[in-house]
């Protein structure tokens, strides 16, 4: 899962490299680490990645209007993958609902983990 983030990187690192573009990263707040159940924990991911799937629509919509059709289909690229992502935890969501009054709820969760960090 990681070694697909990191290419990840490197292909908007390459993009920017191509186009002599400086990257500017903003700041970023640090995240809620505190949660009161497993559910909230998921909800929180799954806003994430709803907000980058829509940072990518954005940019999708910039390019075209402005005729960048190479910054275009980056984005597609990328909303294609935030659309793997919003489902994966969209899945895990529904099944935590599922089971929420399950007393193996942790195994469940931890089993949906590791068959979703193996995709």
């Amino acid at each position: 899962y990681g070694d697909e983030e990191i290419k990840h990187a490197h292909k908007i690192m390459d993009y920017l490299d191509n186009r002599n573009a400086k990257a500017i990263v903003p700041v970023v707040a640090k995240p809620n680490q505190e949660f009161s159940h497993c559910y909230d924990v998921i909800q929180a991911a799954y806003d994430h990645e709803v907000l980058v799937e829509n940072n990518y629509k954005t940019l999708c919509s910039m390019a075209m209007r402005e005729g960048d059709h190479t910054t275009y289909e980056l984005g597609l690229f990328f909303i294609k993958e935030q659309f793997e992502e919003v489902q994966k935890f969209l899945d895990i969501a529904n099944v935590i609902n599922i089971n929420k009054d399950n007393p193996n709820l942790p195994a469940v969760i931890e089993h949906l983990f590791k068959k979703h960090l193996k995709q």
